[in-house]
């Protein structure tokens, strides 16, 4: 079972149709990425994306999930699409309807990183919700690094592990009744 954090204290246990929903939302997000060969703000958030993803940043479980690094950084990655649409001339600026930017805001800052990718996204979350979006032409200095290597690690890596675990699969299969 997964658990669900905020301030380092527990406050729930993921719903097993949630935890699916969000896995979902994540492995859709990745392959639209694809597309655009980054992580970009080209998303429809609110219909598509319509989780409370800043609610999903800190889970833990205390058995081996394959899915928990999915999640956390998955999630993780759809905020900061969030946090970038207001950059984007087409972008609705879904971070501003309701209490979007407060709650992300929120979340961000008592989110616990666990490792050197969700440091550096939350770092880059932070430097953007911190600008206020006074200026729109042009995001922080190093953005588009961070946003590459992001899509490379996250978005390429999921499906290029799944392909050769499915090839892997095939091959096995493949010698085991070629002898027929």
């Amino acid at each position: 079972m997964i658990s669900i954090y905020r301030a380092n204290t527990k406050v729930n246990e993921l719903n097993p149709l949630i935890q699916e929903q969000l896995r979902r939302d994540i492995i859709y997000f990745y392959h639209e990425m694809l597309q655009w060969g980054t992580i970009s703000c080209q998303v429809d958030f609110g219909q598509t994306y319509s989780l409370s993803y800043w609610n999903y940043l800190d889970l833990r479980s205390t058995e081996s999930n394959r899915d928990l690094r999915l999640l956390r950084h998955g999630s993780l990655l759809i905020i900061l699409s969030m946090c970038l649409e207001p950059f984007d001339p087409s972008g609705i600026a879904f971070i501003f309807r309701n209490d979007n930017f407060k709650n992300i805001n929120s979340s961000i800052t008592d989110f616990i990183p666990t490792n050197k990718f969700e440091i550096e996204i939350k770092e880059l979350i932070q430097k953007i919700l911190s600008s206020n979006y006074d200026n729109l032409e042009e995001l922080p200095i190093g953005t588009k690094d961070i946003l590459l290597r992001a899509f490379i690690t996250e978005a390429y890596g999921y499906f290029r592990n799944l392909s050769v675990n499915f090839e892997s699969y095939l091959e096995t299969l493949y010698l085991k009744y070629s002898k027929y």
